[in-house]
């Protein structure tokens, strides 16, 4: 098929000193759908000293202020905003496929999912910076940690028992020039470098006409940055007058992949880009840094398939009747869209208050959440609204055949008729097991709480009922007044012990800011040896799962 090409190099050296000339081509459907090939220089900076990031200051609590009242008056972290047709469904579509599942039995931990490390990782952040939008993420190697949380950063060299503050508004590099720090951050972890990714979200605030996700990497999981790429609107295509929101991270074999919105500076949206980087070159902070990017204006808000190995998926739902999916095997330069049919789900506003009566998932929407594969199969996850036979929100699993061009194979639905599941992330292990976390209250008795979950293997009889065990219970709503409580928790799995997991959770423990929490966790573990010597003489534990 014919393409159409036009030449970015203008644009890319206003826009950034080095960047090398390139072509982006575009889509025989038009000029909604677009491949972008750039090159650029890694970030020419000198990482500040690992010692000071920790510090606040005037100017940085300054601007977590006037951010912070931005998002509360909605000029900040707009909705999905791509084009979304609803469908109407009736009640008799909703009818629960599946037995529903009380997380409320669960509550005191009795789920087989066993908790090895379950940490408050908020603690050493100044309140201010403790926003009640958390938004969590973790990277986790052996003793190292490190988490974000929307406004703050903590990092633990003690595989997690305790936390130290990380101010993100300084950074472990300086600002793009005329923007700030804003809000949400992400995190990614290669085993094959061991070298962890952390994406940090900027905002225009001074006279650019752009905004930027910065992936900063530790190519050795040591706590020190090594360098830093910046990636904005305009350099992968977008007009000017744009910035990114919504990001998402992950690896697969071969390639850091990133995903994110983009909007105009007025609110609108914009559309949505998923980029690719050769992990050998961020691995050793190669300069310059090959990007394949594929951005859109007709699909938005995707999520990326942890687990992927040389084909990545992701996803974006053009209704509440099908799933949009894109594959991008290593060997192709742009991906592959596909439209499978879903079961029918309600798209309402969301409505989940907990004993006090306040709405902590009012905000959230039906974006996807997560993606994984496993095998042959591919799978998303997001959350309906109540509607039909479900009394509350609930957690939606759709899996498609990757073996036989991505056919559908199952709607599952994890729903309670007690309370509401919301905000689900989902990973994979070496043993093809999925894990992730989940929030989960609402009615008479559960205030918003936060689980580990796992399932063997990606069907209705290991999904239902949900086997998660509580890594934090709440103890109010939130208290602002669109009842925000975020958009996403995230986990990962855990190295080196490739069979557990690493996950990001939070809740209200008091009114006006979130409490977060870090937990490592996996299946409860037949025998445990200790290996000595990994990654510059620590001890760390490896499980041994006997059959």
């Amino acid at each position: 098929m014919k393409q159409k090409t036009f030449n970015l190099s203008l644009v890319l050296t206003l826009m950034m000193a080095g960047a090398v000339p390139t072509t982006a081509e575009e889509a025989p459907d038009g000029p909604a759908e677009t491949v972008v090939h750039v090159t650029i220089e890694r970030l020419d900076a000198t990482p500040r000293d690992p010692d000071l990031l920790g510090q606040t200051t005037a100017e940085s609590d300054a601007m977590i202020s006037t951010l912070q009242e931005r998002l509360m008056q909605g000029r900040q972290h707009p909705q999905a905003g791509p084009p979304f047709e609803a469908v109407n469904v009736g009640p008799e579509v909703l009818v629960p496929r599946n037995p529903p599942t009380d997380p409320g039995e669960m509550v005191d931990g009795q789920g087989s999912v066993v908790l090895h490390v379950n940490s408050t990782s908020s603690n050493p952040a100044p309140v201010n910076y403790r926003s009640e939008v958390a938004e969590p993420a973790v990277a986790a190697s052996g003793d190292r940690v490190f988490y974000t949380a929307n406004w703050f950063a903590a990092t633990s060299s003690n595989g997690g028992s305790d936390f130290s503050f990380v101010n993100p508004g300084p950074g472990p590099f300086p600002a793009p020039t005329g923007e700030s720090f804003c809000c949400d951050q992400t995190m990614a972890h290669d085993p094959g470098s061991n070298s962890v990714f952390w994406l940090q979200q900027f905002y225009p605030t001074g006279s650019t006409n752009t905004g930027t996700q910065r992936i900063n990497v530790d190519q050795n999981s040591d706590g020190v940055w090594d360098c830093a790429y910046d990636i904005n609107t305009v350099l992968v295509g977008f007009p000017a007058n744009t910035w990114f929101d919504f990001p998402d991270l992950t690896v697969s074999s071969n390639y850091l992949f990133h995903a994110s919105n983009a909007f105009t500076f007025a609110g609108g949206w914009a559309g949505a880009y998923v980029g690719r980087y050769p992990l050998s070159e961020l691995g050793s902070c190669s300069t310059p840094l090959t990007i394949d990017g594929y951005r859109t204006t007709s699909s938005g808000s995707f999520r990326l398939s942890r687990g992927a190995d040389t084909t990545m998926y992701f996803a974006a739902q053009p209704n509440n009747v099908s799933l949009r999916i894109w594959s991008w095997p290593d060997a192709d330069t742009s991906p592959t869209l596909v439209s499978r049919s879903v079961a029918a789900w309600s798209d309402n506003s969301r409505q989940c208050p907990g004993p006090d009566g306040r709405n902590w998932c009012g905000f959230h929407d039906g974006r996807i959440q997560s993606g994984f594969v496993t095998g042959s199969t591919v799978g998303f996850i997001w959350t309906p609204s109540q509607g039909g036979s479900f009394p509350f929100p609930y957690m939606r699993v759709s899996t498609f055949d990757a073996g036989n061009d991505l056919a559908p194979m199952d709607d599952i639905d994890i729903w309670s008729s007690d309370v509401a599941f919301m905000y689900p992330s989902a990973s994979v292990n070496s043993a093809g097991e999925l894990g992730g976390t989940v929030m989960w209250g609402g009615g008479d008795v559960h205030y918003a709480s936060c689980s580990a979950w796992m399932a063997e293997t990606p069907t209705a009889g290991d999904f239902v009922p949900l086997d998660h065990t509580t890594s934090i219970a709440g103890a109010f709503g939130p208290s602002n007044g669109n009842s925000r409580s975020g958009d996403y928790t995230m986990s990962t799995s855990y190295y080196p012990d490739d069979l557990q997991f690493a996950g990001a959770c939070f809740s209200y423990l008091s009114l006006g800011s979130s409490t977060t929490t870090y937990v490592r966790f996996g299946k409860e573990l037949s025998d445990t040896i200790f290996a000595d010597g990994f990654e510059g003489g620590n001890t760390n534990e490896w499980s041994l799962r006997l059959p």
